[in-house]
């Protein structure tokens, strides 16, 4: 049922003025809110040029590394069945000390033998040994960002790579997923689990998500959305900075408004680049605070104009979709849009 549904109908997404899609960045948990008819009908401001080139550069860098597949991992899962998904629950760390072993173990050793334990909030590097999880976060940002671009530039070449990295996971007969998660954050040794936690799911964050418009929805304390984000603007970030926090204010400001400046003032005041961001993109309207800036040739977003090789071109500034030719992808062109779904329509035969 997977693979038959992972492409099924959600014309009512891409079409519903109301509908908001909720991902969360590959290499963070980053969330975003993104209006669909807005990143659909096309008439983006030019202030948004940068982010658009950012998004397309975003997307051939992806379609570099893809396709993923849980094909790909070097251990299985207990079925021995390889189109199994596979994670470790990724705070359980081994303590040795009930082999006494006189020689040093094998990993395989440590990951059978020895008892595990859970270190809350440390993650075991080695979890990565199988990295289904990573696989898959890749997977749904590639989807992602191709479909933009697909948008953005009208070039076909796009929704065929979406097309293709969503097949190669849910339903190419070589290389799909099993539609369970039986064996994600697997708890390893001795004293293991041998299924999947219930946390597991947490696997498949990453995912193309839809929610309602909850932007009015408050607590029992009366406290909405906003409320929450303008407290966390007050909260002195660690190290590493509230970089997280900044899709979540852009959001704000678009839906909101920023009448006083506040939220572009933040976001000017901590990241002069911000204009470039792809996410500047989907949440407009939202000033750019008057900055300039440019993606070079690598993707990287720097402060000031740049050429005119380095921005966006024109039809992309007011969506224009006159697709580019390619044979290989003509199946889904028409539909590119309904590609940003496809996982999500897949994934929910899974629960």
């Amino acid at each position: 049922m997977l693979r038959s549904l992972a492409l099924v109908s959600v014309a009512a997404l891409a079409h519903s003025a109301n509908a908001i899609s909720y991902f969360i960045d590959a290499s963070s948990y980053i969330s975003d809110w993104i209006p669909v008819n807005y990143t659909t009908e096309g008439n983006w401001p030019a202030s948004t040029l940068a982010s658009q080139q950012e998004i397309v550069k975003a997307a051939d860098y992806w379609n570099l590394q893809g396709p993923w597949s849980v094909m790909n991992k070097s251990i299985k899962a207990p079925t021995g069945d390889p189109h199994d998904y596979l994670s470790w629950s990724p705070y359980w760390w081994p303590d040795c000390s009930n082999v006494h072993n006189t020689t040093e173990l094998t990993q395989d050793q440590i990951m059978t033998q020895c008892n595990y334990y859970q270190r809350d909030g440390q993650f075991n590097p080695d979890r990565t040994l199988v990295n289904d999880t990573g696989s898959f976060a890749v997977l749904t940002s590639a989807v992602f960002y191709n479909v933009l671009a697909w948008r953005i530039t009208g070039d076909d070449t796009y929704a065929g790579k979406a097309s293709h990295f969503i097949d190669t996971w849910f339903i190419n007969n070589d290389t799909f997923m099993n539609p369970n998660l039986e064996y994600s954050q697997v708890i390893r040794g001795a004293n293991g689990t041998g299924t999947g936690a219930h946390t597991g799911v947490l696997d498949l964050h990453c995912i193309t998500k839809i929610s309602i418009n909850g932007w009015d929805t408050k607590t029992s304390a009366g406290a909405n959305v906003q409320d929450a984000v303008d407290f966390a603007m007050t909260v002195q970030p660690d190290d590493e900075g509230p970089t997280e926090a900044y899709p979540n204010i852009a959001a704000i400001a678009s839906h909101y408004g920023d009448p006083d400046g506040k939220y572009a003032a933040f976001l000017s005041g901590k990241e002069k680049t911000y204009p470039g961001q792809a996410w500047f993109f989907w949440n407009q309207p939202l000033s750019d605070s008057g900055l300039q800036v440019h993606i070079d040739d690598t993707g990287n977003i720097l402060p000031g104009p740049g050429s005119s090789t380095n921005s966006a071109s024109s039809s992309s500034a007011t969506g224009s979709s006159g697709n580019k030719s390619n044979d290989a992808s003509s199946s889904v062109s028409s539909s590119g849009w309904m590609l940003l779904g496809a996982v999500a329509a897949g994934i929910a035969t899974l629960f």
